[in-house]
């Protein structure tokens, strides 16, 4: 990877398992960004399909690549970032679509803002064909709101924190198989020395169709939010 010590420098992980469909634009959506000071990491589930074979078509782009089975993407993320050398992490699904410019616009931010600890934008909603759907457009967030909010705060494949942050609320959450992000946003939202800002920009496209894992597990994905609700609720203050 390039690495200019006088810009910041990001980590971003793609997780994939069996993502024969969509990997290759997601890949090519990191690829393409105009800033060059990132280190790209491609962490796969022990893939049975073509993703593994596409994987290897960019290896010469791509910094760290490993398949190997895993407890999920929270696990497989886990791995990644415990080898990143980045100051912003980020991630990126194996389907979504990182907009151009993105990393530019994000590392402008954090070198003018350099006490703010989170940024985050919007998000374009696209269907399988990669057709634009709407922006859902997010705000900036008053810690109290979470206790009257059953949606994300924070936009994931929009977002990006400092890794001294990840570290000190203590990587994602295993034991949540779909929520562990949101999980993570609830986190920092409550420690208040943690700074945030949202800036309205659309960095990224989350993708929506049948195989998605929220669409096959829906029901765990309820569940697994009304028990985050739950346990960080009496940190809120109404």
């Amino acid at each position: 990877f390039f690495m200019n010590k006088d810009l910041p420098f990001f980590t971003i992980i793609t997780p994939s398992f069996n993502s024969e469909k969509y990997i290759s634009q997601s890949i090519q959506s990191v690829l393409r960004q105009s800033y060059k000071n990132y280190e790209y990491f491609i962490v796969d589930g022990g893939s049975t399909d073509k993703t593994n074979y596409i994987i290897k078509s960019f290896s010469n782009n791509i910094d760290y690549s490993i398949s190997e089975k895993d407890s999920g993407m929270y696990d497989a993320l886990n791995k990644g970032f415990k080898k990143a050398k980045g100051e912003i992490f980020c991630y990126i699904n194996s389907d979504d679509i990182l907009h151009p410019n993105t990393l530019a616009i994000v590392a402008e931010i954090f070198m003018k803002n350099k006490n703010y600890d989170l940024i985050y934008g919007d998000m374009n909603i696209i269907d399988q064909n990669g057709l634009y759907l709407y922006t859902h457009c997010y705000r900036n967030i008053f810690r109290n709101e979470f206790n009257c909010y059953t949606q994300a705060l924070v936009g994931q494949p929009s977002a990006f924190w400092k890794s001294k942050v990840f570290k000190k609320l203590n990587n994602f959450d295993n034991s949540f198989k779909l929520a562990s992000d949101y999980d993570f946003f609830a986190k920092l939202i409550i420690d208040e020395k943690i700074k945030y800002k949202y800036f309205p920009f659309s960095f990224s496209s989350f993708r929506v169709h049948n195989d998605t894992l929220s669409s096959k597990y829906k029901g765990i994905n309820l569940l697994e939010v009304s028990k985050i609700r739950s346990r960080y609720q009496s940190s809120f203050i109404i």
